[in-house]
């Protein structure tokens, strides 16, 4: 009996091997460049084992296959791929979106899942249809007043600073306080008046302080929810839905902004509500300022860039008697390239 229980484990080990075998032999039938995956766990035993981050296994990937439009990768059993020529994300995300919809992160928390980024084709759809009016050209134009605000106060702040600064400091006070006049109404008296509250809740979903959890939220979202632990931290959730409930409880006059949106939002459901919240954040405050850090980092490396990109300015001020309006903000081509070119050097 033993015997026969014996042979019958045997063969079912060697059945599931040809089984993932098999499985990860996608990539090559289809002939897509790719690491070798490991038995069963695929590409990401160093991220389950904390050994690296998404962002750090990603960007390897990125710069592994220099020469290859696309890579593929095994996400355990299931191939996923990481797309690198413009022209090919152009065709996947944009011309036919409705193919490659599935993403790889795919969190359990029920605030964060609802950011567009996250979400599968249906949902995406139906966020896009309600969110898209809020980030119109009209709803843009109207934030660029309370933008010109908090770039004046950042002048201010570092005409009176006789101190040496950080530039990722400074890219995130400003940023920061962005989303909280933009986003959130909260508008801010001083350049450093909102961006501790800001700090507080970005360090909180940090992934360098909590590893363990992101780890889980990514590759076990059904174990997550399960143990009730959140993809992003379970006192960020807390400390966000503070901070938003007092923005939508002062609110009292309808000026057709954002914040007015989340009012509207949490009025037919608070999940929802504070996802939309979330997004925000999550797409403008460390995404931005981690751009204008390396754009920073690049002007002055190279002088003579700088003082183009100044000259640029200087004219459009001259001619537009603003920066700040949205019909100069189109003039600022070699800005714009500075930008782009910061991103390529720092992927």
């Amino acid at each position: 009996m033993i015997i026969i229980a014996a042979v019958f484990l045997l063969g079912f080990i060697f059945a599931y091997y040809l089984h993932v075998k098999r499985k990860h032999e996608f990539w090559q039938d289809q002939g897509v460049p790719h690491p070798k995956p490991v038995l069963l766990f695929g590409n990401i035993i160093k991220m389950i084992t904390l050994q690296c981050t998404l962002s750090e296994f990603l960007n390897s990937l990125y710069r592994n296959y220099q020469d290859s439009p696309f890579v593929g990768f095994y996400n355990f059993l299931t191939p996923a791929i990481v797309l690198r020529d413009p022209e090919v994300i152009e065709y996947c995300l944009v011309k036919n979106f409705d193919s490659f919809s599935a993403t790889l992160i795919r969190p359990a928390d029920p605030i964060v899942k609802l950011n567009p980024f996250f979400c599968e084709e249906r949902m995406w759809k139906a966020l896009r249809k309600l969110l898209a009016p809020n980030f119109s050209s009209l709803k843009i134009k109207l934030m660029l007043d309370r933008m010109e605000r908090v770039g004046k106060n950042m002048t201010s702040y570092l005409e009176g600073n006789n101190c040496s600064i950080r530039a990722d400091e400074l890219a995130f006070m400003f940023t920061g306080n962005n989303v909280m006049v933009c986003a959130y109404g909260v508008d801010n008296e001083s350049f450093l008046s909102n961006s501790s509250m800001m700090n507080g809740i970005r360090d909180s979903m940090s992934m360098g302080t909590m590893p363990i959890t992101h780890t889980l939220g990514l590759f076990f979202p059904n174990l997550c929810k399960m143990l009730n632990i959140s993809y992003m931290g379970k006192q960020v959730p807390e400390s966000f839905k503070n901070l938003i409930a007092r923005v939508v409880e002062d609110r009292k006059v309808d000026k057709k902004e954002f914040v007015d949106f989340l009012k509207e939002s949490k009025m037919k459901n608070d999940l929802t509500f504070l996802g939309h919240a979330m997004a925000f954040f999550l797409d403008g405050y460390e995404t931005s300022a981690n751009l204008l850090t390396y754009a920073l980092l690049e002007l002055a490396r190279n002088p003579s860039v700088q003082i183009q990109a100044q000259n640029e300015l200087d004219d459009i001020n001259s001619a537009k008697k603003s920066i700040y309006s949205y019909e100069a903000l189109k003039d600022m081509s070699y800005l714009e390239s500075v930008v782009f070119e910061a991103v390529q050097t720092n992927a």
